[in-house]
């Protein structure tokens, strides 16, 4: 872990991975921290040469997966990966579910309202912009401790077509899969030959709909290879889940037989990149450059590294360096649903309203027990089976743990999942962001 330090003025000094030294420092009363997150000590004494040497950094960007390496005279003083949440835009689908119908249930009829918003220049939808804003924080993180550095960023930069297709070229572009047919709909009857792709019967009195195989919101396509021609009857009963075992094995098959290559992460990162050089060479001016994908794709197969993001951003450096350092794993997660946005926040008759929309049981953040707090997504060892874990969830004055690959850690003699907080050792306390130092 790399410690950032700050002179007794306030200036900041170059950081150090030396823990031994700074563990002497905070004994002697050298030192004080001033920081948890990232980890920051003030010196208590003046220093009287203030040597500072550029640091290199290097980010790696990503859909889901950030990597990022700080790198001083050829050698790697800091790396890890950083994970971001995915499924915002269903939770914001879901906010306006029960927005709507608690509108329609507490107030008069009111029509619907439209044409009277308009969208600023550069907007960007809610759930891209939350992954955006997150990306800038890292980076700004990174960098705000660093007394003289020079920053690199991946902009990844895709060319969907070409992924597709190698070969492509020219007016072939215009050529797609639906290329001489009227629409998609006469090019899925075409391929199909007119045949429902769930029950494999003829169109007859029914009619014809398109149905994408994987949904567009979990990065699905429009590419033939997604869709499937189907009867709007028969389409109905895939989304209303009505469906006996053979249309459930005729489902599985669709899945089974389609191009299972999704480009949702690939389109987030063309959405977000003239915003993402924009802002940074704003922000950064000469202290910035930018590199792209496919160079560092060359640069870590020559370097001979293992694909993981955080080698992606050493390849970054092009050259060979001395890395003795374990990365860190860091996962974004979730504190969990507001109780402002329950689907049914008066449930009960009588005394057992719920006016004040209190919150539910599985909502529950912290429980205090014999005096102590624990609170959701605390670092805990459980001393009975040597590991360490993150509290997930609460039932009672039991908690929930999971490891940070969300697999529920358990007492061996148990055959539950809960487990009593007088067994466990408060290793410190998280936020959105839970880590681990990686093997």
């Amino acid at each position: 872990m790399l410690v950032r330090v700050v002179a007794k003025d306030g200036k900041t000094l170059q950081p150090t991975n030396r823990h031994g030294k700074v563990r002497r420092l905070l004994d002697n009363n050298m030192a004080e921290v001033i920081c948890k997150d990232p980890f920051t000590i003030r010196l208590l004494y003046e220093v009287d040469f203030r040597k500072t040497q550029q640091v290199k950094i290097y980010f790696d960007t990503g859909g889901k997966y950030q990597g990022f390496a700080i790198i001083v005279n050829g050698k790697v003083i800091h790396k890890g990966t950083i994970e971001l949440r995915d499924g915002v835009s269903d939770l914001l689908r879901q906010r306006r579910q029960y927005r709507r119908g608690r509108r329609y249930r507490n107030k008069r009829y009111r029509p619907p309202r439209f044409n009277n918003r308009k969208r600023k220049k550069g907007w960007l939808p809610p759930s891209v912009i939350s992954k955006y804003k997150h990306i800038l924080n890292w980076i700004n993180k990174l960098t705000k401790y660093l007394p003289d550095y020079e920053l690199t960023v991946e902009i990844a930069n895709f060319d969907i077509h070409k992924i597709k297709n190698p070969e492509i070229e020219g007016e072939e572009y215009q050529k797609g899969d639906k290329y001489g047919y009227e629409n998609v709909k006469q090019y899925l009857i075409f391929r199909e030959d007119a045949r429902c792709q769930l029950c494999s019967k003829f169109k007859g009195d029914d009619t014809w709909n398109v149905h994408h195989i994987v949904p567009k919101k979990n990065g699905g396509t429009d590419t033939p290879d997604n869709l499937a021609l189907l009867h709007s009857k028969c389409h109905k009963k895939i989304h209303n889940n009505d469906l006996d075992n053979k249309l459930h094995q005729n489902v599985d098959k669709l899945l089974e037989n389609r191009n299972s290559s999704t480009f949702k992460y690939t389109t987030f990162m063309n959405i977000i990149k003239n915003k993402l050089y924009s802002d940074l060479s704003k922000k950064y001016g000469d202290k910035v450059n930018f590199t792209y994908g496919h160079i560092t794709n060359v640069n870590r197969r020559e370097l001979g590294l293992s694909k993981t993001h955080y080698n992606d951003a050493i390849a970054m450096h092009q050259e060979s360096v001395e890395d003795y350092i374990t990365p860190i794993y860091i996962k974004q997660v979730r504190k969990k649903k507001r109780s402002l946005h329950e689907a049914i926040p008066r449930a009960g008759r009588g005394d057992k309203i719920n006016h004040n929309q209190k919150r539910r049981p599985k909502n529950t953040k912290e429980i205090i027990k014999n005096g102590k707090k624990w609170a959701l997504w605390d670092k805990v060892y459980i001393s009975k089976i040597g590991k360490t874990g993150f509290i997930s969830g609460f039932t009672g004055k039991w908690v929930y743990i999971q490891d940070i690959d969300g697999k529920y850690l358990q007492l061996t003699t148990k055959t539950y999942k809960q487990i009593n907080p007088d067994n466990l050792k408060l290793k410190c306390r998280n936020n959105n962001w839970v880590k681990k130092q990686l093997a």
